[in-house]
């Protein structure tokens, strides 16, 4: 069985990799980020293998990457409160000056940032892309180095959810990211208890608080899809309602 794990930005994946670390040896992770040792090619080669020891994958790629790999597998993966993901991409995008795009973001506004339609693969129900995409071009680059995704497919809500009723083993969620932590573990298959790292969190991140009403409902407007597959999600695997 191959785990996959689609690590959407800004949800905490980076602290549930370090667990990816804590639970399996090195050589049997394929970490499709900015690793130069790993490439989307590399990864079929080393799936085809017949040992198959590779036994999770991790990276910014969407829903479909089993289509290349010819193996059982099961997807994992962690969402957030999409306008808090929002807020928290643009925080970060003006916090690494290094990063693609922080000169066209570090002189706007949160209000100026998610009008701007070259933003829209972001500040646009960016789960539901990730999770719903019918793939149809080999891989999605790292999404801090993304070059346009015309020739993609975004389905609807309903095909996002039927991909999370077959194919997801378990579905985290930010905002009870600690409360996550066991039902990951028993999906799977982990024997010892998982730590709780918090990693790549930025301690100067926009409040909710201090922003005006106006901003908030664009964002919750342009990400209506999210919102509902969020509020699905909580009520399915988190709320007393749900278990």
């Amino acid at each position: 069985m191959l785990d996959i794990f689609i690590h959407i930005p800004k949800t905490g994946g980076t602290s549930f990799n370090r667990l990816i670390q804590d639970h399996y040896s090195a050589n049997r992770i394929a970490f499709l980020h900015d690793d130069p040792e790993w490439s989307f090619e590399r990864l079929i080669e080393k799936c085809k293998d017949k040992n198959q020891k590779i036994k999770i994958v991790s990276g910014h790629f969407p829903y479909g990457i089993h289509e290349w790999i010819g193996r059982p597998y099961r997807y994992i993966t962690i969402l957030r409160n999409p306008v808090e993901l929002v807020i928290s991409l643009y925080d970060y995008i003006r916090s690494i000056p290094l990063h693609q795009y922080y000169h066209l973001v570090v002189d706007k506004s949160l209000h100026e940032f998610i009008s701007d339609q070259q933003f829209d693969l972001f500040t646009s129900n960016l789960q539901s892309k990730l999770l719903g995409l019918a793939t149809v071009f080999p891989y999605f680059p790292a999404l801090h180095n993304e070059v346009g995704v015309e020739n993609a497919i975004f389905p609807d809500h309903a095909s996002v959810q039927q991909h999370l009723r077959r194919h997801f083993a378990c579905v985290g969620v930010t905002d009870k990211y600690k409360e996550c932590l066991q039902p990951m573990r028993d999906a799977l298959g982990w024997k010892r208890s998982p730590k709780l790292y918090r990693e790549n969190s930025n301690p100067n991140r926009t409040s909710l608080d201090t922003l005006d009403r106006d901003t908030i409902e664009k964002i919750a407007r342009k990400n209506s899809l999210d919102i509902q597959l969020y509020s699905i999600v909580v009520e399915r695997w988190y709320s007393s309602k749900g278990k």
